[in-house]
């Protein structure tokens, strides 16, 4: 998983995901991976939430690593496939 593109998204507040991703992406380092994390809130505007997309993406790591402000488990897929950003970046990648 360290030589692929992943784009991991998780609430502050899923207390399962949020330091089992921590931990994932921790050792995914060990093994070569690039990743760039951010604290995003998806109470922002769609203009600023693109710029964080753009910051994410202009880093050019295999791993794009994204933790919502807040939020529970559920609260994370209420927003994750409604960002464009990152939908469309989803949807660019083929398998290798």
């Amino acid at each position: 998983m360290a030589n692929k593109n992943l784009w991991i998204i998780v609430s502050e507040g899923d207390n399962k995901a949020n330091p089992g991703e921590d931990a994932i992406t921790e050792t995914l380092k060990q093994h070569s991976a690039t990743v760039s994390k951010a604290t995003w809130n998806v109470e922002a505007s769609k203009d600023e939430l693109a710029t964080d997309v753009s910051k994410m993406l202009a880093s050019n790591s295999s791993i794009n690593y994204t933790v919502f402000k807040g939020g529970s488990h559920r609260y994370t897929w209420q927003y994750a496939y409604s960002i464009e950003g990152v939908r469309d970046w989803l949807f660019k990648q083929v398998k290798k």
